[in-house]
Order: C-alpha cells, then sequence, then structure tokens
C-alpha cells in the first residue's frame, strides 16, 4: 500500500524511474499511438522549411492539419526538431488586395467592397496588377 486515501500510490523513487521509463519508451515512433515514422517527419519538416502549407502536408501524409502545426511548434516530434528553425512564409507581394499564384504564375488584384468580392483580374505584373486595382477601387468606391 501507500499513505493515500483512494488506491496505491508509489513512491518517490519509484515515480521517478515510471518517468524516465515512460518518457523514453513513448519517444517518438515507439509511442503506441504514432501514425508516422521519423522519416515521415523529417519528410514533413523538409517540406515546413519549402514553406509547402500545412494543409497539403496534412493531406499527403493522412493527418490532420493540428498534427502537422504541432510538429512545427515542436510540441510533438521535438527531438527532431529541436535544431530547426521555422521562418515564417515569405510574402509574395508587397501590395494589400494582391496575392500571387505559383502555379499559374499570375499576380491577382481583388477586393472586398461592402461584402462583394471584386476581381479585378490577373495579371504577369505586379505593378501592373497594383495600377488596376486602384484604378477599379476607383470606379467602385465613390
Amino acid at each position: 500500500g501507500g499513505d493515500g486515501v483512494r488506491g496505491y500510490k508509489h513512491t518517490k523513487e519509484t515515480r521517478a524511474y515510471l518517468s524516465k521509463y515512460w518518457k523514453d519508451k513513448q519517444k517518438g515512433y515507439n509511442n503506441f499511438r504514432a501514425v508516422l515514422t521519423e522519416s515521415d517527419v523529417k519528410g514533413i519538416i523538409s517540406l515546413l522549411l519549402d514553406h509547402v502549407s500545412m494543409d497539403k502536408i496534412a493531406k499527403q501524409y493522412g493527418v490532420c492539419k493540428s498534427t502537422i502545426q504541432m510538429i512545427k511548434e515542436k510540441k510533438t516530434w521535438p527531438h527532431l526538431t529541436k535544431d530547426v528553425v521555422f521562418t515564417p512564409r515569405p510574402k509574395l507581394s508587397k501590395y494589400k488586395n494582391i496575392t500571387y499564384s505559383k502555379s499559374k504564375n499570375v499576380y491577382i488584384a481583388e477586393f472586398n467592397y461592402k461584402g462583394i468580392r471584386h476581381l479585378v483580374g490577373k495579371f504577369k505584373d505586379e505593378e501592373v496588377a497594383y495600377a488596376k486595382l486602384q484604378e477599379a477601387k476607383a470606379k467602385i468606391i465613390v
């Protein structure tokens, strides 16, 4: 027994031993709930460093976006992520309301006004996209 009112309590030495035992046992792939392998996580880290979206990575590996987020925040698999520095995604356009589509290689200019989305167009040049955006705003917002 122990000196607890409910059930058995371990001694401090036993608790320390069990804590170390389970901490070592449950690290990474040895965790009985692990879905990913260490090589999977290394691949995920590589994709995160290349600024691939977490949604795409999650879909590719068959896990939730939150799983990828926890790897990025170093809450899970810390022994693989401790020396990794995740940088924020670079802005693809210096202008507000202009986004860059890598797949289509164009700048998309759009804005919302009174709850309505206005697509100005798709342009090869960022400066042209910004100029057209300003013209469209001037016409609509009077």
